[in-house]
Parts: structure tokens; sequence; C-alpha cells
């Protein structure tokens, strides 16, 4: 298959089988991935990076990129590509609760769509030499599956589907529509495909703790008309109520993309998503944009949740694999792009010295470093939008001493210390 790209020079990723033997094969082709996959081909790796999706392809997620997310990109090589794709500058986040408003700042912040990001950071990564497959489940299998036994790989179980023919492959009008499975090797595999790590089913010990409470993501893209005067270039308009919250923010060719928080009770209450999601707008007493009423809204599993463990022999998992908090505009992406930068030591060191007992602890540990310990402020706001006692005072808090929420919102976009570090910068 092939990845299109500028001018004559298209980047050829593979027809048929993938080779058996791999560096690494990383699960997932969202940011997390994409972008380990980026770092793993600087590196000198060989590398496979597979998603079970048709690529490019929409996501329900937010499409802020917040000061710290940007600055981590642009580290990664991504300017020029971020630049062609034509973000949408924010200076500002306005927050609606119950007819009260207050205005935030957010600080060297970007819209883009999760269409073109995760598409040109995978195609960034097959520019530096990796193999991409899109529409291709994996599923790691446990040790005793090789026969004889490889200590010393990974064995990973790839099945393709391609049924049609996306923009990321159009070159092959006989392409087979069959299922097909391969198993390949690999000295490490990065698990970054998504909250419920289909690709751990034959390990128990890795599993997901939703949190209480958690609540339900909707997200829809829809064009920006006329009529949605209410919302200007450049700002979040983020409503907020008792039962969840949800934001809107315009990103390239003059879309808008809405992405929801909800209760899982009051999206029961509802005939569809969509029509939850309207009423949510209604609650916060924030306008729906008009093409919503057309717009195909999607849903994910419940969201905040805990991963057992982040590691095993030869397995690391990252990105929303590794658990997730609900982020507030941004910081879950910053968080991904930062865990894809600190794995890649380790990474390394396991293809080249292999594999040691220490180095599962060791991601465990450096995982809390680089991405866990910065999420208590999003943890604290997520909370609060729970209680229903503590909104009115938050907003008044927030109106009264703004400079406590500025405060809030840089230390959220700091860039991280620890990526400047030898152990957490990339090799």
């Amino acid at each position: 298959m092939t990845i299109e790209t500028e001018g004559d020079n298209p980047s050829t990723i593979l027809r048929g089988q993938a080779p058996v033997q791999w560096d690494v094969v990383i699960i997932g082709a969202g940011v997390a991935g994409a972008s380990a996959a980026n770092w793993c081909v600087k590196a000198g790796l060989r590398t496979l990076l597979v998603d079970q999706q048709a690529f490019p392809r929409d996501k329900v997620c937010g499409c802020c990129l917040n000061g710290r997310a940007v600055e981590l990109l642009v580290r990664q090589g991504m300017q020029e590509r971020l630049d062609a794709c034509q973000p949408i500058p924010l200076s500002r986040m306005h927050v609606h609760f119950a007819g009260r408003s207050v205005t935030l700042p957010v600080n060297h912040s970007i819209a883009l769509s999760r269409r073109s990001l995760d598409l040109e950071m995978v195609r960034a990564a097959v520019d530096q030499g990796c193999v991409f497959l899109d529409q291709t489940s994996a599923v790691i299998l446990p040790d005793q599956t090789a026969v004889p036994p490889i200590d010393s790989k990974r064995c990973v179980e790839l099945r393709s589907a391609l049924e049609t023919h996306s923009e990321v492959d159009r070159s092959n009008s006989s392409m087979n529509t069959d299922p097909a499975s391969q198993i390949v090797q690999a000295d490490v595999v990065l698990v970054c495909d998504g909250l419920n790590h289909a690709s751990m089913k034959h390990f128990p010990e890795i599993h997901s703790r939703v949190v209480s409470n958690s609540r339900i993501g909707l997200g829809a893209i829809l064009p920006c008309t006329a009529a949605d005067s209410w919302y200007q270039p450049g700002e979040v308009q983020m409503g907020v109520s008792r039962v969840g919250y949800v934001g809107t923010v315009g990103v390239e060719h003059n879309q808008l993309n809405i992405a929801a928080a909800v209760d899982s009770e009051f999206l029961q209450q509802h005939r569809s998503p969509k029509e939850a999601l309207i009423q949510l707008f209604a609650q916060a007493r924030l306008p729906a944009p008009v093409g919503l009423a057309d717009a195909h809204v999607r849903g994910t599993p419940r969201l905040t949740r805990r991963t057992s463990l982040k590691s095993l022999p030869r397995v690391f998992l990252l990105g929303d694999a590794a658990g997730y908090v609900e982020p507030f505009t941004g910081e879950g992406m910053a968080w991904a792009l930062s865990a894809a930068a600190a794995v890649v030591p380790l990474v390394v060191r396991a293809v080249r010295h292999g594999w040691t007992s220490d180095l599962g602890p060791q991601w465990e540990l450096e995982y809390h470093r680089s991405v866990g310990r910065h999420q208590w402020a999003c943890r604290m706001l997520a909370s609060g939008l729970r209680c229903s006692w503590l909104l009115s005072p938050l907003m008044t808090a927030a109106r009264c001493l703004p400079w406590i929420t500025h405060a809030v919102i840089s230390g959220i976009d700091r860039p991280l210390k620890t990526f400047g570090n030898s152990e957490t910068r990339p090799c």
C-alpha cells in the first residue's frame, strides 16, 4: 500500500505480507503510536506500525493541541508538516454554565483535526523508513505460541482485512478483500491501541479498571455555517452542565469539531447520542451548531480508567492503553507525545542489549514521572465538574481570581523538564 505525499514521490509502505523480523512493532497509529514510530525509526530501529482503521480516519477526540503538545511535536521535526495542515491558532476558551461564563487563556495552542494530525504523523514516520499497515488488527501471542519457543522475541498475530480504498491506499484496484493472518516477531512491542487494548486479550493480568462515574465520550465533525455566528475562529467554546460537558472548536477546512463527556445515565435517557448531545448544549445554555442535526455522532467506551500494569516482558503500554484521565483541553495528546518520547530509550536498550527484568519496572517509574504526575490538575478539574454544588463556586473563583486559573493553565502547558534529560531524550 502507499501513502500519498506531496509532489511526485509517494512513499511506498508495503504490499503483501510484512517481513517476519522487526526490532519494534507498534500497535495503534494514534498520537502515541505514530510519535513512537517516528522516534524509533530516527533511532535506527526496524519499525512496523499497524492500525485496525483505514487511514485517514476521524476520531472521537478533542482537536486542541496545547502549548506542551505543540512543543513536543516541533522537537520531533513536525513544524513544517503542522503548518501545511493549516491548523487554527487558539487564544482563549469561554466556559459556560447556567447562563454564566468565564474566559480563560489558552497559551500557544492550536486546533487540528485528528484526521489530519494522525495522518501527517504517520507520513512523517513512513518518510523516515517506518513500515505502516492500516486496516490491520494485531494480537500479542503468549510465549508458548511459538514452536520452538522464542525467548528473545515477542510474537504478534496480524490480521488484515483491506475492504475499501482509502486516501492512504488507492494505487491497487485489485486488493485482496479476504482477511489474511500472519505472525511477526519483535524484540519489543509497544501497545498504543486505546482504552480497551484489544491486542492484550491473551494477558488477563493486563486489565483496565473503569473508575466509578466514568463518563462516555461523544464526538462529531461538521461544517461551520453562516448561522453559527456565535462561534469565532480562535476560540474554544465549552459548555458545562451537571450531566457532562461539551467543547466546540474550529478546525481546518471551515469545520467544527465537537467533543463531549457525558454521564452514562444521561445518555441512556435519550434515543440517540445525537439527541443527548443536543440536549447537553441546551443544558449548558450554549448554542448548538446548526450542522449537528445532520451530523454523524460517535461514542467511546467509558473514559476514565486505570490500567493494572504498563509493561510485560518485551511489551510497553502507552497512550490511552496505559490508562486514561479526562483532559481539560489538549493535555491528552501532550501526555501521549511525552510517553512516546520517554519510552524510546528503553526500547533502544532492549533491542541493542537484550531484554532485562528491570526494564518493566523502569517503564512504570518513567511513565509516572513523564506523564502520571502531570495529570493531577486534570484529575482535580474532572472531579470538580462532576460535583454540581462545586460548579457555581468554581465559576465565581475563576471570574474573581483569574490569576489562579491562569496559573493552573500555565502549569498544564509548561514544557516537560524530563524531556530534555538524557534519560528521556529519544536516542
